[in-house]
């Protein structure tokens, strides 16, 4: 089963670097809210590249809160004003920004990225230039060469990106509130507007309708779209700082689509892990604590509901491979469909944190 999956694992795993990439992104830019949902595109550079991410695209603007995410093969299809976050060789993320950052400030910020990439290339061609470059081993003479043609893809995304915020700037302004108000119709006189008709004896009659007052939301305000279920949380201890000294308390939650520790004083997030094939959990020391990680990071939480945490983190839908193994086939639509599918199932069997 672990060969059958391979293929299908790389994909969830690269669709989490994507994720990360995009969030980092609006982290920069400061768009912090849940309501500021842009939309993505990821600029692929061969079609094996978009097959690849196509499918996981749903599963992407879910977690990275997003209004959606498309894949294309030609930057012609991107619109200006995109924030570039350089996912690797093979893929950039163009986040749309217009309307919702200082275009100026932005061409700022992109020049001196520019300006840092082209001396980190100024001195990786240096050294490559030395005469005793000629003995540097095979495989470190690749990584340099991958090195450089990393540092020209971001290179040439940031120039793109940086014309796009100049058009915008160069773009004639909105017209003011009081050219529009010269536009509007004038107001009619008073003999013009109609009384109102005088009303019938049973509606007078009737009684009012109160109004139905909106359902509560059921969600918390750092929840992400599609995430509106607490499968479990708790109290947990996690040790950080120099030599993990430092002991700091969490709050832990799991929800339908991630594992989620915040600061229970302000409710701020300090971390998580997105749900997926590749995560692994297990007790670290029985009533005492259990480690969380994949092979980007990993976490130990301590606390005496150690075995409960690790039963339910593993038992959790988004970890089987079998599970998106039945997404292969529908693409985008069926991962969001399936997705939709978990939170009701989880509705109905009334899970409680």
């Amino acid at each position: 089963e672990e060969f059958l999956f391979a293929d299908l694992e790389n994909k969830m795993t690269y669709s989490s670097v994507v994720t990360n990439k995009i969030r980092s992104l609006r982290q920069n830019y400061g768009l912090t809210s849940n309501k500021q949902r842009p939309d993505v595109w990821l600029l692929c550079n061969d079609q094996a590249t978009l097959d690849k991410v196509g499918p996981v695209s749903a599963y992407v603007a879910t977690l990275s809160t997003s209004n959606k995410v498309t894949c294309v093969l030609s930057s012609a299809e991107i619109p200006e004003g995109c924030g570039v976050a350089p996912v690797d060789s093979q893929v950039t993320a163009y986040v749309l920004l217009a309307g919702l950052i200082d275009p100026a400030a932005e061409i700022k910020r992109l020049e001196k990225k520019v300006q840092a990439g082209a001396q980190a290339e100024k001195k990786l061609r240096d050294k490559m230039n030395m005469p005793d470059y000629a003995k540097t081993p095979q495989k470190f003479k690749d990584a340099d060469n991958d090195k450089l043609k990393d540092l020209a893809t971001e290179k040439a995304g940031l120039e793109e990106a940086i014309e796009g915020f100049k058009k915008i700037l160069a773009a004639p302004p909105a017209p003011k509130k009081e050219e529009e108000a010269a536009k509007a119709p004038a107001p009619k006189k008073e003999e013009e507007i109609a009384a109102p008709a005088p009303k019938k004896e049973e509606e007078i009659a009737a009684p009012k309708k109160e109004e139905e007052a909106p359902a509560p939301a059921d969600s918390e305000p750092w929840f992400v779209e599609g995430e509106n279920k607490i499968i479990k949380k708790g109290d947990v201890t996690k040790y950080s700082g120099f030599l993990g000294m430092m002991a700091k308390k969490r709050l832990l939650v799991l929800t339908n689509l991630r594992l989620v520790y915040l600061d229970p004083s302000d409710m701020t997030i300090k971390g998580e892990f997105i749900l997926q094939p590749r995560l692994e959990v297990s007790v670290k020391e029985p009533n005492k604590s259990f480690v969380v990680k994949t092979p980007e990071k990993e976490r130990v939480f301590y606390t005496p509901d150690a075995a409960a945490w690790a039963k339910v983190i593993y038992k959790h839908e988004m970890c089987d491979l079998n599970y998106w193994a039945s997404l292969e086939e529908g693409g985008a639509q069926a991962v969001q469909q399936k997705i939709n599918e978990q939170i009701q199932r989880a509705t109905d069997a009334g899970y409680t944190g």
